[in-house]
């Protein structure tokens, strides 16, 4: 039962409105605080903070310290955190700190951390008191383990994802879902998750019970934003599951998606570099690869709809639900290569050349009706299943006419970097195939091995394996030689 007293009023019995609300922040900000007073951001071990007693520090954060007390009566063990001086004389940020509380009284699931109590200190300073956890948050236990098999990290991300199911369900955006935010409490013998931290969860609830997006300022944390937390721009569930596609992406591998010398830098890589595939940097199959991809889609529109969904595709991909049995079809690759020139500096131009070049190739890929199973920092992979067409001469033909579309809108494309040359080939091969309800899905196969079949050459124009055409088989150590030209720059057909 929560530490509360038959006096104590601030603390709501189950199913009331919860205690923190407009008139609360602005009898807050409305304190008398003598100026000429000092302040300080800790609080000693005795210190009292409303019914309960500091016992010692355990945790610091940009606006708030956390503090181990207990209730000075009934000597129940509490986390109590206490906004930093400094702030409480600022409405926005006391209206964020007490958001928190609010965001987690209208969610009820035992992975999200229980309020028991919100009040005031004498100083100004809000406080919540808060269930005490006596575990390890998620980002050390991976730091001091490693990375998690697959089926390790479901047992973390499925609780997660069904709390914050809850919380888009009540209208709530955490915006801030990291490792450090997950506590890891180990309770007879038996792992429990729990997710912390909302305070800078956005209300997006418009009152129907509907959800809403909504348009805010940049917050959240530099390695796991998505490009449109990162642009301000508006936001809802999804934003939450491209973060939890960067968590299962440190999960598999131990180490974040992107990795900067500083925040502008992570941040440039979510908006425009695509994610690294997990399978990388850790012996993870094809299937997950396509998990952390879609999960982690710059447009919140390509990535899964709910946190659901995203469990869902993780349990098949690991085998926790009968999956759809995969089989080999036939398949035409056009590989989008952009080749930079050696010693050329990775300044902001050559980066945004780069990102125009695969936008333009998954646009035309898209609209085709392409599949996309690679794509890295400078090249994309767009792939035509044979078996979609009456024949393959079909096939073979609208690939090439695909190709010819690319290799125009690249030598037209504007403001084209010089020091960037796009190679484009074709090959035909096998491709791993696993049905879906929306689409197939291409999990691997000779087809995606685009190292044993694209050039190592800058080609000029189309390129196309021998294979492609009809003719035999390809040496596995190919050069320029080894390659059927197509079509030029120039719009000559060859």
């Amino acid at each position: 039962m929560p530490p509360t007293d038959d006096d104590e009023t601030t603390t709501p019995p189950p199913g009331a409105a919860p205690t923190p609300d407009d008139d609360f922040v602005s009898s807050t900000i409305h304190t008398s605080v003598d100026e000429d007073e000092e302040h300080s951001d800790s609080l000693a071990a005795g210190d009292v903070i409303g019914e309960y007693v500091v016992k010692e520090e355990i945790g610091w954060g940009g606006c708030s310290t956390v503090y181990s007390a207990v209730h000075r009566r009934k000597g129940v063990r509490v986390a109590v955190k206490v906004m930093h001086p400094g702030l409480a004389q600022s409405l926005k940020q006391v209206q964020r700190f007490v958001q928190e509380a609010k965001a987690l009284r209208l969610i009820e699931h035992p992975t999200i951390v229980e309020v028991y109590h919100v009040g005031c200190m004498p100083d100004g300073r809000p406080f919540i008191v808060m269930e005490f956890l006596d575990g390890v948050n998620l980002g050390t236990f991976i730091h001091a383990r490693g990375r998690f098999s697959p089926a390790e990290a479901l047992e973390i991300l499925a609780p997660i994802s069904e709390a914050l199911n809850l919380a888009h369900e009540a209208g709530i955006v955490h915006r801030d879902v990291k490792a450090s935010n997950i506590i890891i409490v180990d309770r007879d013998n038996e792992r429990e998750v729990k997710l912390l931290d909302f305070g800078i969860a956005k209300l997006v609830n418009v009152g129907s019970g509907a959800m809403q997006t909504t348009v805010g300022h940049i917050l959240g944390s530099p390695h796991s934003m998505a490009p449109e937390q990162i642009r301000g721009q508006r936001i809802d569930g999804r934003t939450d599951v491209y973060a939890l596609g960067a968590l299962l992406y440190r999960l598999l591998t131990g180490k974040h998606p992107f990795e900067g010398a500083d925040a502008l830098a992570l941040t440039r890589m979510h908006v425009h570099t695509p994610p690294p595939p997990p399978s990388q940097s850790a012996p993870v199959s094809p299937a997950l690869d396509a998990v952390v991809r879609r999960a982690m889609e710059k447009d919140p529109d390509h990535r899964y709809d709910t946190v659901a969904a995203f469990v869902g595709a993780l349990e098949n991909a690991i085998g926790n639900v009968p999956a759809v049995a995969e089989a080999s079809a036939r398949a035409i690759g056009i590989y989008v290569d952009g080749r930079v020139e050696a010693g050329s500096e990775a300044d902001d131009e050559l980066h945004d050349d780069l990102m125009n070049i695969l936008d333009i190739a998954e646009e035309a890929f898209e609209k085709h009706q392409f599949l996309i199973p690679l794509q890295t920092g400078n090249a994309i992979l767009g792939v035509l299943l044979v078996a979609q067409w009456d024949t393959e001469e079909a096939a073979r033909g609208r690939a090439m006419d695909v190709a010819a579309e690319l290799e125009q809108a690249m030598g037209t494309r504007p403001e084209a970097d010089d020091r960037i040359d796009v190679n484009l080939c074709l090959h035909i091969a096998d491709a791993d195939v696993r049905a879906a309800s929306d689409c197939p899905e291409v999990t691997g196969g000779p087809i995606v091995d685009v190292g044993a079949w694209a050039p190592q050459e800058t080609m000029d124009g189309v390129c196309a394996t021998p294979e492609t055409l009809g003719f035999a088989a390809g040496s596995r150590d190919r050069t320029a030689r080894s390659y059927v030209r197509i079509g030029s720059r120039r719009g000559s057909t060859l």
